[in-house]
């Protein structure tokens, strides 16, 4: 994922800081909104893909950052991947969070500006996943480590340099993205445009398919991440029950399944999730963020 803020509404505060810095762009972002309330003008729109999404929880967290509250200081809309582009040159949105390579694409197209990729937000949290029922992958255990391995092999030639222009073939294809083969393997190495001129952002491993991480393999579910997203949920009152919201997560992130697979790392990372600001989320504690004040970012 990235941010981009439409050209128009970069222009609206003068100090933004560097490209990736979620301080300084929120900072100016939170002067904008204060502008805007105190002269009476319309409040910023920001989008995301769905209210359920990655997206839209780094967006909320990078605003409670910043002293905004998403609930009352900005309008959040939802917008299908594809359109955000036109969304941005419609001017009917203000800031966009979206996955690759739509960032790029509005950027490319003088619409906007890049503010942050999102590992600038929480470096290392999953994005995708792969997901099936509890009953089915109880009744077809071979079945389900034949898929494990058949994706941890994709996901192994994905993630090998020496493959990035085929598979930025496959991903151009129009039933896939749709979008040039170019533009895709730049996202791919992580060359990310900025905008007016400026040098392009370069972030290393922006997008990860394979290899360790610190938590571990990164393909084995944590359930410190199925935790955090639940966290997420509830500080965002899309569910009250935190008893019921932290075991769903514990019993969807098990990490069993991928264990029984590929047998369990001789070493496993700690579980716990840290973002630009504020405490670090432990999964031991779930509850200690979400009792904790929204910190601002200085």
């Amino acid at each position: 994922n990235s941010m981009a803020v439409s050209s128009t509404t970069f222009r609206e505060d003068g100090d933004r800081g560097r490209p990736g810095d979620p301080v300084a762009s929120g900072r100016a972002l939170a002067r904008i909104v204060a502008n805007r309330a105190r002269t009476g003008a319309e409040p910023l729109t920001l989008a995301a893909v769905h209210p359920f999404s990655r997206h839209h929880y780094e967006l909320c967290h990078w605003l409670e950052a910043a002293g905004v509250d998403p609930d009352r200081d900005v309008r959040l809309v939802v917008v299908p991947p594809p359109h955000m582009v036109e969304a941005l040159s419609a001017g009917s949105v203000d800031v966009v969070c979206v996955g690759a390579p739509w960032t790029v694409r509005a950027v490319e197209a003088g619409l906007g500006r890049l503010l942050m990729p999102g590992a600038a937000l929480w470096p290392s949290i999953p994005e995708k996943v792969l997901a099936v029922r509890e009953d089915r992958a109880g009744r077809h255990t071979e079945g389900l480590a034949a898929l494990l391995r058949a994706l941890d092999r994709a996901s192994r030639w994905c993630a090998d340099p020496v493959n990035r222009a085929a598979l930025a073939e496959l991903l151009a294809h129009p039933d896939v993205v749709g979008v040039d083969a170019a533009a895709i393997e730049r996202t791919l190495a992580g060359t990310l445009p900025v905008g007016d001129g400026a040098e392009p952002m370069r972030v290393p491993d922006f997008i990860r398919w394979h290899g360790e991480g610190s938590g571990g393999p990164i393909n084995r579910p944590r359930v410190a991440d199925g935790l955090w997203f639940a966290a997420q949920m509830l500080r965002r009152g899309q569910y009250r029950d935190r008893r019921e919201a932290f075991a769903a997560a514990t019993a969807a992130f098990a990490s069993e399944l991928w264990d029984r697979t590929f047998g369990r790392p001789e070493t496993v990372g700690t579980e716990v999730v840290t973002a630009f600001t504020g405490p670090t989320f432990v999964a031991d504690a779930p509850e200690d963020r979400l009792d904790a004040p929204a910190s601002v970012a200085r």
